[in-house]
């Protein structure tokens, strides 16, 4: 079987969260672990999670399947275009960004787009969501129900304050 990977573009994904982007004005450090502590509760379980952030941060443990990868002096952007260059099964992958570059070149490649706004919505309900993959690049009803059994939410996953965020 092929194994399923996925890419975050993590300041894009921060961006998006109110009070995560006004959390990375005042301290970045806490934003960065925030947002992946809250994605490795609610994601990657069956998958390759890459959460991708630009430049230096400092190193944060999230799990065997979830890593977390600073660029150094290159773009998120850049490192997520390039994985799917060398990927030899991009249809496998899905990127999560609302960046229009990054989207673009992704469904080029054969890739899944999740938008920003649409993965935090999915993180607060405890569920990824497969909501605009279909009509990205022409899923499959069998790739639908698989990605969305990859990603279903465990029951301890909810919270009565309508999610991790």
């Amino acid at each position: 079987m092929t194994r399923r990977s996925v890419y975050i573009d993590a300041y894009n994904v921060l961006r998006k969260h109110p009070r995560l982007s006004r959390l990375l004005r005042s301290n970045a450090e806490a934003a960065r672990l925030a947002l992946v502590q809250a994605v490795t509760r609610t994601h990657g379980r069956g998958v390759d999670l890459f959460i991708v952030f630009d430049g230096h941060g400092v190193p944060i443990a999230a799990g065997s399947r979830v890593h977390v990868v600073f660029t150094r002096a290159g773009s998120a952007d850049g490192w997520i275009r390039g994985q799917l260059e060398r990927s030899r099964h991009p249809r496998q992958t899905l990127v999560i960004s609302s960046d229009h570059e990054v989207a673009q070149h992704a469904r080029a490649m054969g890739a899944a787009v999740q938008p920003s706004e649409q993965f935090l919505d999915s993180m607060n309900r405890g569920v990824a969501t497969s909501e605009g993959m279909d009509q990205n690049r022409g899923l499959t009803d069998g790739e639908v129900r698989e990605w969305l059994a990859l990603f279903e939410a465990s029951p301890d996953n909810s919270s009565s304050s309508g999610g991790p965020l």
